[in-house]
């Protein structure tokens, strides 16, 4: 299953927060992320926890 920009914002709007993440990780792939693939998944997950760690630090 891949995920799309526009799966992104049709979904719930406790997600809309995390869009621009998950944009950032699509470009960093150079592909729509595909949720069969461990490594896209880890890289949303790295990106999240990045994001989780600069507002900690604020």
């Amino acid at each position: 299953m891949t995920l799309s920009a526009k799966d992104c914002k049709n979904s719930h709007p406790a997600t809309g927060h995390n869009a621009g993440i998950l944009k950032d990780v699509r470009k960093q792939l150079g592909h729509e992320i595909n949720f069969a693939n461990q490594g896209d998944r880890e890289a949303i997950g790295n990106a999240l926890v990045k994001k989780a760690r600069e507002g900690l630090q604020r």
